[in-house]
């Protein structure tokens, strides 16, 4: 709007702008998202881009019907995972830039519930991540490691229900590639940034050619199964999940 006056016969002009809106609070967005799901209106909590703490999680506690819980920014560690292992239903969890180490995934041992696990920055061990044998529904798990974390195919391997696996930045070699491979229902492979080598792939596809297998988001020339992708399609959640 244009504000006009005259002041002494000169005309002063200017433009009036309202002062922008603060952000909505992290709790209020999260309590709205709460009570849906308490009034049986919801099973899903979602927050893409707000920043999400371990401070923040104390209202989520053995909160019933909550089957999805996707935080996408924020950090939320070991301290946080406590709170989130409390969800009685909970099946599908995605915790994006958040450094879950062997301590906190202990405590998802609760979880008998959760189907799906997309943990794409994690910092896990084999060992920490076979403590997740324990969960007999999991299906669909989505890591990501490093040289640091080393190869956490062994402890992969160790849950033996999982169709589809994501790994994202894991050294797997050619050794954790067969133990992958062994798992008696596995149908869907990603692997981002192995140390495969070929003769590994060549192994995996002479012995076990029913896979599907991505290598860094793409099928893998070799996968008899492969088809166009639409962008992004090669990044589905679970097994590839977006990042």
């Amino acid at each position: 709007m244009l504000g006009v006056f005259a002041l002494n016969g000169i005309r002063l002009l200017w433009d009036t702008h309202s002062e922008p809106e603060p952000p909505v609070r992290i709790d209020l967005v999260l309590g709205e998202q709460i009570a849906a799901v308490v009034a049986g209106e919801s099973e899903a909590i979602e927050l893409s881009d707000r920043e999400v703490r371990d401070s923040d999680l104390e209202p989520l506690r053995e909160l019933g019907g909550l089957r999805t819980l996707i935080f996408d920014s924020g950090v939320v560690t070991d301290a946080g995972l406590a709170v989130i292992a409390t969800l009685p239903d909970l099946s599908h969890l995605r915790l994006r830039n958040s450094p879950i180490s062997d301590a906190g995934i202990a405590s998802l041992t609760e979880l008998e519930n959760l189907r799906v696990l997309n943990l794409p920055q994690s910092q896990l061990t084999a060992d920490g991540v076979a403590r997740l044998s324990g969960l007999p529904r999991l299906r669909q798990l989505r890591l990501g490691g490093s040289e640091s974390t080393g190869d956490l195919s062994r402890g992969v391997a160790k849950l033996e229900n999982l169709r589809a696996v994501h790994l994202i930045d894991v050294p797997v070699s050619d050794a954790g590639l067969k133990q992958l491979a062994a798992l008696p229902y596995l149908e869907s492979l990603y692997l981002d940034n192995p140390s495969v080598t070929e003769a590994g792939w060549q192994w995996l596809f002479e012995n076990h050619p029913e896979l599907h297998v991505h290598l860094n988001q793409q099928h893998h020339d070799r996968d008899p199964a492969r088809h166009p992708h639409h962008s992004g399609e090669g990044a589905s959640e679970g097994a590839g999940g977006g990042g």
